[in-house]
């Protein structure tokens, strides 16, 4: 069985194997509180690295989210009112009033718009007021997340990269932040795929902003066994419960509320994997005996069906010539 990362947004203080790293060392944090060590190898352990890609996106995130809504004009500003509606629901979440935030800057009803970038801007201080995540970093995370979700081109590109680290044996899928998102989309997108367990942290899927990109969501056909969306209470961006609207599959998503991080940014990472009940999670998965996909016994009957009559003339003739012997 192997274990597959997928990272959200830009880690420009990391590379590839740093990374993998950094996320094995703090699952196996999590295995430790409850007991358990890690159950294979690291060889078995893949994190489809796309920070590179993303870097560009990063460096230039402030000066893009400004142009975007600057540049977008009433009549085809759909991808800026969801920056816009990302920004409210975030804010919202939060715990930061709107309403009175608006007063307090004098800003009237008809400048909230996704269009008016003194409006967004205000938005996004009182976020970095009340998140601390540092200056630029809410803005890197909402413009990659923007543009993962609207431009197509990269779209393809990142899931590419996580889908060709994956291959057709059994494996747990582990998503973070956006990794949740593109996890999901390579799942939808590889029926053939055999992931045994799909566990998303601080998945913004459950936001209404981001659903509407992505609807209907259902559960991937690829996905043999159960969905575990775990949910950082004070987490601005996983607090809503993802909601299926869609689906014929016989497992559903089993929403974990109530973690409390033990790290002082509650959508980081490490906060998630350190819990012991994601540990556990993991370690569950990757130990259980893999589910036969439909794919492999359908494989099976051809098989059957092809070699059936074969292995029976084969019997026949074996008996026969003891029949002979015996004479």
């Amino acid at each position: 069985m192997k274990l597959i990362f997928v990272h959200g947004h830009t880690q420009l203080d990391c590379d590839a194997l740093e990374l993998k790293k950094k996320w094995t060392d703090a699952l196996k944090t999590g295995l430790s509180r409850s007991g358990l060590s890690m159950p294979i190898s690291k060889n078995d352990i893949e994190l489809p690295y796309f920070g590179a890609l993303l870097q560009g996106l990063a460096t230039s995130a402030n000066w893009a989210l400004e142009q975007t809504v600057k540049q977008a004009n009433i009549s085809h500003h759909e991808e800026t009112r969801l920056i816009h509606d990302f920004l409210l629901e975030v804010a919202k979440n939060t715990g930061i009033n709107i309403q009175q935030m608006a007063i307090d800057l004098a800003i009237p009803d008809q400048k909230r718009s996704p269009l008016n970038w003194a409006w967004v801007t205000a938005i996004l201080e009182s976020l970095d007021k009340q998140m601390n995540w540092g200056e630029l970093s809410i803005r890197r995370f909402i413009y990659e997340l923007f543009c993962y979700l609207t431009d197509p081109v990269l779209r393809v590109r990142l899931n590419d990269i996580v889908k060709n680290q994956i291959d057709e044996e059994p494996c747990v899928v582990v998503g973070h932040g956006m990794g949740s998102i593109i996890a999901y989309n390579v799942m939808m997108e590889n029926p053939h795929l055999q992931v045994s367990r799909l566990i998303t942290l601080g998945n913004p899927m459950g936001l209404q902003s981001i659903s509407a990109y992505l609807n209907p969501i259902s559960i991937p056909k690829s996905l043999r066994g159960d969905w575990y969306n775990v949910q950082d209470d004070l987490d601005p961006f996983a607090q809503r419960s993802i909601t299926i609207t869609s689906s014929a599959a016989t497992y559903d998503i089993h929403h974990h509320g109530g973690l409390r991080s033990r790290t002082k940014n509650h959508h980081d990472m490490e906060g998630y994997l350190n819990d012991q009940t994601v540990g556990r999670q993991v370690y569950d998965a990757l130990a259980a005996e893999p589910k036969k996909s439909s794919n492999g016994i359908l494989q099976y009957l051809k098989t059957s069906a092809i070699l059936g009559p074969y292995l029976a003339a084969a019997c026949e003739f074996e008996l026969f010539g003891c029949l002979l012997s015996y004479y």
